[in-house]
Order: structure tokens, then sequence, then C-alpha cells
């Protein structure tokens, strides 16, 4: 039996990752298959059509925490240890690397880097491949993580879109779209990462309020993930600022989950 939002469902309301049908309408497995957990599907393949699961990727934030020309010295040449799946909690294989493009700290040129992936052998999870992102890599976004809080934050503290633009030199409706992609989760983080404080410090605030105007939001979201963040430092030793909007990436639900966050 499966809880779905709250409520008890039979294995047979399941739906399979991989065609989203009830897993009651799959046929037999072949032998080549392997029915696992009620669920006909092998490393992300749907037996239906023998489809790939449209879950088949996913991404995972490295726990080693280092600069720019570190990463680029350490891994330009060898691959980093794999984290564990986000998926199921195995371990993963290397499975090659691709590279992409990152923007260099004062945003004048866009350099090449090599970012690493790892193969789940997990027959019963649905994950194939998981990007390893540095800190600093934010996934789909050339430019680098620190740069893009600065942005929000200074957004936040009452600076307007077209000063930014031209303080920044990145166009207007960039700014906006980075500050609505974190606004969209500013109440879904400040709740997660409050949690953790409480869980540090037994003098963190119960609540931060419910203020709706967006800019608010943002500071109390900020100021919350500015008391972890220092909390973590002082116990892990950080070497390097790590931006705080790195801190939703490292408190994602710890695998085994049926819910990873895929991007």
């Amino acid at each position: 039996m499966l809880s779905v939002g709250g409520q008890v469902a039979s294995v047979n309301d399941r739906l399979c990752p991989g065609c989203r049908l009830p897993v009651a309408q799959h046929p037999r497995s072949a032998p080549e298959w392997r029915e696992t957990d009620d669920l006909d599907v092998c490393r992300g393949r749907c037996r239906m059509g023998r489809a790939r699961a449209p879950q088949k990727c996913c991404w995972v934030m490295m726990s080693e925490l280092m600069t720019i020309a570190e990463y680029r010295q350490r891994y330009e040449s060898e691959p980093p240890p794999m984290e564990p799946c986000p998926c199921c909690g195995g371990h993963l294989q290397h499975q090659g690397r691709f590279p992409r493009r990152l923007a260099s700290e004062d945003g004048t040129t866009v350099e090449p880097l090599w970012l690493y992936r790892g193969l789940c052998p997990n027959p019963a999870c649905p994950v194939v491949t998981v990007t390893h992102y540095p800190w600093f890599v934010t996934p789909y976004e050339v430019v680098p993580t620190t740069q893009r809080e600065a942005a929000i934050r200074a957004w936040a503290d009452g600076r307007g879109l077209a000063v930014l633009s031209r303080e920044t030199g990145y166009d207007a409706k960039t700014l906006a779209r980075w500050t609505a992609g974190v606004l969209g989760r500013a109440g879904e983080v400040t709740t997660g990462v409050l949690g953790v404080w409480q869980r540090l410090d037994a003098a963190a605030p119960a609540d931060v309020g419910d203020e709706p105007a967006p800019r608010v939001r943002l500071r109390a979201m900020f100021r919350v993930c500015d008391a972890v963040a220092a909390l973590l430092a002082a116990v892990e030793g950080w070497r390097v600022h790590l931006p705080r909007l790195c801190l939703p990436r490292m408190f994602r639900p710890p695998g085994p989950s049926p819910l990873p966050v895929w991007t």
C-alpha cells in the first residue's frame, strides 16, 4: 500500500514513471525485464513501448565546496567522487562528462566547464544518470550562482530592475526571470530551511511571519538562510562562501525518496 495525499492507495493505482499509466495495465515482464516493487521498469525504461521514463535524469549538488579555480584544477581530467543517488540512495558509477558554459565572475567572458555524470545501476530506480553540479553552478544557468544571488538580494533591498540592469550588464528581463524563479519557491525554502535552523539552534524563532510583499518575502528567506549558513560554516569549517541559493539544494529529501527534485 502507498500513501498518496494522506490516503492509502492500492498498488494497482500506482503510475509507472515511464509511461504514466496505471501499473495494473502493464503486461507481464519479458525475461530481459525485471519486475521490481510492482513497477515494470528497468533503468528508467518502461516496457509499455519500451519508452524511456521522462524522469530518467536528475542532478545532485556536490558536497565538496571549492572555488571555481580549484574545481577546474582538480577535475579537468578526472571525475570527482560520486555522490549517492538522490532517488534511491545507492552508489553511482562514473558515466562520462560533458562541457557546459559558465560566465566568468565579472561576467565578461564565457568559458567551458566540465560537468560529470553518474549512472545508477539499481534496476528499481527510475533514475538513469545523475549530473553532478558544483555549488557555483545552477542547473540550466550560465551565470554563476553568486552573481544571480547578488542581483536578487539587491532587488529585495529595493533596487529597481532598470538600475540593476545598468549596474550588472544583464538584461532587465533576465533579472526579472531570476527574481521570479526564487520568489516562486521563497515560501517553501523559508519553511524548509527554518526547520533546519530550529534543529541546529534551540534559540531559533518559531516562525518568520507570512508577509505577502515580494521583497519582504525574499528578505525573510535570505535571513533564515544566512543564519543556517553561519551555523553550518562554523561546524563544517567552510573556506568558501556558500551562496544562500545553494541551501535548498543541500537539504533536498535524501534517498531513498520516491519524490526527488527533478529538473
